[in-house]
């Protein structure tokens, strides 16, 4: 909470200095540095979104609510865990 506490004066003393016309404090990144943020931000996007195995592995247990296994009636909390299923991840 304190890092939202900062930023909101940083943010504030920054657009009063701005609306001002006063110089405002801060970094200033050369077209080079927002390339290379920019190029961070697209890796970091399409790494995210590759699958990987593990996602496969916990697709490949379903979990539905109903009654626990061995029971007739359950508690609506209660979940029962099927077996494998084919999820095309190989399978």
């Amino acid at each position: 909470m304190a890092g939202y506490a900062a930023f909101a004066l940083f943010w504030l003393v920054w657009l009063a200095r701005a609306a001002r016309g006063r110089p405002t404090a801060g970094p200033r990144p050369r077209p080079a540095h927002w390339w290379a943020l920019g190029a961070l931000l697209l890796a970091f996007t399409v790494v995210r979104n590759l699958p990987s195995a593990p996602d496969c592995a916990r697709e490949a247990r379903a979990v539905r609510p109903g009654p626990a296994p061995g029971r007739t009636t359950g508690n609506p909390g209660d979940v029962q865990v099927l077996g494998p299923r084919s999820t095309g991840c190989g399978t």
